[in-house]
């Protein structure tokens, strides 16, 4: 499943930061269809369907790896959660990562690095099935019967240039201040020339009129 990145946003809760991502299929033709009668898919395959009473939303989470009750560890999982009287039906997809790795992902986003595709790889694909469409853009999730959906792995693309939630990266000495100092040193230098020049010009004229 490839997915587009919308918007990066962050919470603190108990000293933890919680990262998660709004997301969209990458491609405005792709689109899954639920059984239970929703379709993610993006606002532009939307309104050309006339869909948007079927559009569901979906966000993507990276969290730590955690135990359930009985000790065994959660999967990572796509699942379907179910609308209630103040919430729409949604999609979550969580990718759990152990602790140095997730520190590793968060030092990412905090440096300013912005996430703009996420490619989501499912440990089986036996719960979703591709649709009539010859490209391969549509396909069918029975989540009435299966729920959840184990999640492989996750890979993200990275855009270098954007900062994400509104940090800016951290500037190096090599960046932005000595391109800065280097500014005012050249000024400095081109004042001291256009100094010396009107010095030495004044001198000459003094010598020529005989004042010395």
């Amino acid at each position: 499943m490839f997915l587009k990145i919308l918007s990066t946003n962050a919470s603190w809760s108990g000293g933890r930061l919680s990262i998660s991502f709004s997301v969209i299929p990458e491609d405005d033709t792709a689109h899954l269809n639920l059984i239970t009668g929703g379709i993610f898919q993006d606002d532009i395959r939307a309104k050309f369907y006339i869909q948007d009473d079927k559009k569901i939303p979906a966000t993507l989470f990276v969290g730590r790896q955690e135990h359930n009750s009985m000790g065994a560890m959660l999967p990572s999982e796509m699942s379907y959660i179910r609308a209630n009287l103040n919430d729409c039906s949604e999609i979550w997809l969580i990718w759990r990562l152990a602790d140095d790795e997730l520190r590793d992902f968060h030092s990412l986003i905090l440096a300013g690095l912005k996430p703009r595709t996420a490619t989501v790889s499912f440990i089986s694909n036996d719960y979703l099935h591709y649709g009539w469409e010859p490209d391969g853009s549509g396909m069918t999730w029975n989540n009435e019967k299966f729920p959840s959906v184990q999640i492989e792995r996750v890979e993200f693309q990275f855009d270098l240039k954007e900062p994400a939630l509104g940090l800016s990266p951290p500037i190096s000495p090599s960046g932005e201040i000595i391109r800065g100092m280097a500014a005012i040193e050249l000024g400095i230098r081109n004042l001291s020339w256009g100094v010396w020049l009107i010095a030495a010009l004044l001198l000459g004229l003094a010598v020529k009129l005989g004042w010395f």
